[in-house]
């Protein structure tokens, strides 16, 4: 059975390929002998504007890609790259080469934004967080856990929609935020509405496989899924 290709919520990102370049150093890094002086952290990013989102890679000093992604508003952590190697005791003079672009909710930018960033002293290391700040800041942080734990290392303590909040008010925070949360069963839903109307079905390149896979996700809807069963009929109303 072939899957039914919905929209997923990136909007204008989806022209771009930026993992792509980022994944032949993945597997590198995978690749890479540990030494038992190193470790193996992932990389992740937090975006604290709520009105842009970000398009990002990050590079180490051999100009490596090692993570990227693209992080929309008030997103984040969560979108772990494999991978770099950080040493178990910090030492001065790490850097990493960050390159990235901003979008308002029309369209990408077409400023290219470039820094590099020497990762500050930690105790532990961690994951390598990339965090997205208004008036193109940045910061890069080593840390074993994420934003909102105490031990939280970053400019910003709190979690980004909360942060927001605390800086300007809910409404303003919320104004850009889609309608339901990315990768839950609402969206999900939404788009399965969206994608399996008749219409839709009638105008694809494979009107039977997509109207069987659309059949299996209403079923799942209906009797797997955590979710107000009202929304798993395609006459739903938003």
């Amino acid at each position: 059975m072939k899957l039914i290709k919905v929209k997923a919520h990136i909007g204008y990102w989806i022209i771009l390929l930026a993992l792509s370049a980022c994944r032949p150093a993945e597997s590198e890094a995978v690749g890479k002998r540990v030494d038992a002086d190193s470790v193996t952290v992932s990389v992740d990013a937090v975006n604290y504007m709520h009105d842009y989102s970000v398009q990002f890679v990050l590079r180490d000093a051999k100009q490596q890609a090692v993570g990227g992604s693209i992080v929309d508003i008030l997103q984040g952590p969560g979108g772990k790259n494999c991978c770099t190697l950080l040493p178990k005791k910090w030492r001065a003079g790490l850097k990493y080469h960050l390159s990235w672009q901003e979008a308002d909710t029309k369209e990408i930018l077409p400023i290219k934004y470039q820094r590099t960033l020497e990762v500050p002293q930690y105790s532990v290391p961690g994951d390598l967080y990339v965090l997205f700040y208004p008036n193109h800041e940045v910061e890069l942080i080593a840390s074993p856990v994420e934003p909102g734990h105490a031990n939280w290392a970053g400019r910003e303590k709190a979690g980004a929609l909360s942060a927001c909040v605390a800086r300007l008010s809910e409404k303003e925070c919320r104004k850009h935020l889609p309608k339901y949360k990315f990768g839950s069963k609402e969206e999900t839903a939404a788009m399965m509405r969206e994608a399996c109307t008749v219409k839709s079905i009638q105008e694809s390149s494979d009107p039977e496989g997509n109207q069987a896979a659309c059949n299996k996700l209403l079923n799942d809807c209906k009797d797997l899924w955590v979710i107000n069963k009202k929304m798993c009929g395609l006459d739903y109303q938003e």
